[in-house]
């Protein structure tokens, strides 16, 4: 059994993507998915962002996982892409 720990805090709020019509998006489904595309952008198997941003991982993970640069993670996922996909329509 394998034991958990929160490493850092990251920022899921992409809003700006959106332009000037951020009331006509689901913004949950979007930070849900911008969380599961950086958990797998940054490589380590064991982590999962949950919906506050805190990280976790293994506790085996956690010095690897410490030293990850999420500015950069962040910058290598398509944000635009996730706020289209949860456009609503009138």
């Amino acid at each position: 059994m394998s034991t958990t720990t929160k490493v850092t805090n990251v920022d899921l709020d992409i809003s700006g993507l959106a332009g000037t019509l951020v009331e006509d998006f689901d913004w949950d489904a979007i930070e849900h998915d911008y969380a599961d595309a950086l958990a797998t952008a940054c490589g380590v198997e064991s982590v999962a962002i949950l919906a506050n941003g805190d990280v976790i991982c293994d506790v085996s993970d956690r010095d690897a996982v410490a030293a990850l640069d999420w500015s950069e993670i962040s910058d290598t996922i398509d944000g635009t892409a996730i706020v289209r996909r949860h456009e609503m329509l009138p």
